[in-house]
C-alpha cells in the first residue's frame, strides 16, 4: 500500500547484515498457527490494530485479498502470481545495481528505463545516507523533469521531509532539506573579478558590462553600474531584511517577498542577497530586484548582474 512499486513487494530484505523475512508471503496465518501449536508456542503476541479496515493495508487485507484470491484460484495460485512478480522486481534491483548514478550525466541518467532509474536512483540515496529513503512516484516524475529540462537550470526536487535532490548541468547532489546557505558575507569587487564562485551553494554569480539592456530573467538582472559602486555585498537572508521591489516606492519586508514566490522551502533556505556597500538590497536571484539601479536616460554604463549552476565534474 505504498508507492514503492514491486520493491515494497519482496519478502525479505538485509539490514544491518542481518536478513529479514517479512512478511511470510509463502505462508498463511492458518499454517504460521499450526507450525506454533505443534511445538508448543501459545506466546505469540497479535497486533489488534490489524483489523482496523479504517486502515488502507488492513483493508486489503481484510476486503480485497479475499476477492483476490477467489478470482485467482485460492491462496496458492495469488502467491504464485506474487512469486513471479518479486522474481522481476529482484532481476530490476540487480540490473539497477550495475548503475554507477555518480558517473553517469544526467542526459544518460535520464535516458535509463523508468523501472531502472528508480531503482538506481534508491540505491545512491542509500549510499548516501546508509538508510532507505523513500522514493515515491511522485518524486521520480519530479527528478525526471528536472533533469530532461532544456534550459539546464539547477533546481532542487523535493523528496521528503528531510532530503531534496538538487540538479546542477553535469550531476544530482543529495543534501539536508534546511541547507546548504551562505553563512559568510562576501564583498565583491565585481569590476576586478567579475565572477564570484559560491561553492558551497555550487553557484557562480557573473558581472557583465553591456551595451544594451537585455531582457531580465529569474537568473539574470541589468543595473546602472553607478549604483552598484565599487563592491558588492554577498550574503545569506537576516532578520528584518527590507527591499524596495521594482516598481515601487516603499520597502517592503524581504519575507513577505519570498513567502508570496512560487521557491520550495529548501530553495528559499540558499537564497543570495545582493546588496551595495550601503547595505541596500538590489536583487534577490529567483525573487525580486530592486527598484534602485534601474536603466534610465541618464545612465552610461550597463551592467548584468547572472547566476548560474557551477561548472563541475560529475562527482558525488
Amino acid at each position: 500500500c505504498n508507492t514503492s512499486g514491486l520493491h515494497g513487494l519482496r519478502a525479505s530484505t538485509t539490514v544491518d547484515g542481518v536478513r529479514l523475512i517479512r512478511p511470510m508471503l509463502c505462508l498463511t496465518r492458518t499454517e504460521i498457527e499450526r507450525f506454533l501449536r505443534m511445538r508448543g508456542v501459545l506466546d505469540y503476541r497479535t497486533d489488534h490494530t490489524n483489523a482496523d479496515v479504517s486502515i488502507l493495508r488492513n483493508k486489503v487485507r481484510h476486503e480485497l485479498l479475499p476477492i483476490m484470491r477467489e478470482l485467482a484460484g485460492g491462496s496458492r495460485a495469488l502467491y504464485k502470481t506474487v512469486e513471479f512478480m518479486e522474481a522481476d522486481a529482484l532481476y530490476l534491483e540487480q540490473a539497477a545495481r550495475q548503475v554507477d548514478v555518480t558517473r553517469l550525466s544526467n542526459t544518460e541518467l535520464v535516458a535509463l528505463p523508468l523501472a531502472i532509474f528508480q531503482r538506481a536512483v534508491r540505491n545512491w540515496l542509500k549510499l548516501g545516507t546508509g538508510e532507505e529513503i523513500s522514493f515515491p512516484e511522485p518524486a521520480v516524475l519530479r527528478l525526471r523533469e528536472a533533469l530532461s529540462a532544456s534550459d539546464k537550470k539547477p533546481r532542487l526536487v523535493e523528496l521528503n521531509g528531510t532530503y531534496f535532490i538538487r540538479v546542477t548541468k553535469n550531476q544530482i547532489l543529495l543534501e539536508p532539506k534546511d541547507g546548504p546557505k551562505l553563512q559568510r558575507t562576501i564583498h565583491w569587487d565585481w569590476r576586478g573579478k567579475p565572477r564570484m564562485t559560491l561553492q558551497e551553494l555550487g553557484l557562480v554569480l557573473i558581472a557583465e558590462p553591456c551595451k544594451q539592456q537585455p531582457a531580465a530573467t529569474a537568473d539574470s538582472e541589468c543595473f546602472d553600474s553607478r549604483v552598484l559602486g565599487q563592491f558588492l555585498v554577498l550574503r545569506g537572508r537576516k532578520p528584518g531584511d527590507r527591499m524596495i521591489p521594482f516598481g515601487a516606492t516603499h520597502p517592503k519586508k524581504l519575507k513577505k517577498l519570498i513567502s508570496d514566490s512560487k521557491l520550495t522551502h529548501a530553495y528559499k533556505q540558499q537564497l543570495v542577497i545582493v546588496a551595495n556597500a550601503r547595505g541596500e538590497i538590489l536583487w534577490v536571484p529567483s525573487v525580486r530586484r530592486s527598484d534602485l539601479g534601474r536603466i534610465s536616460t541618464e545612465t552610461i554604463h550597463i551592467v548584468q548582474l547572472r547566476i548560474e549552476a557551477l561548472e563541475d565534474d560529475f562527482e558525488l
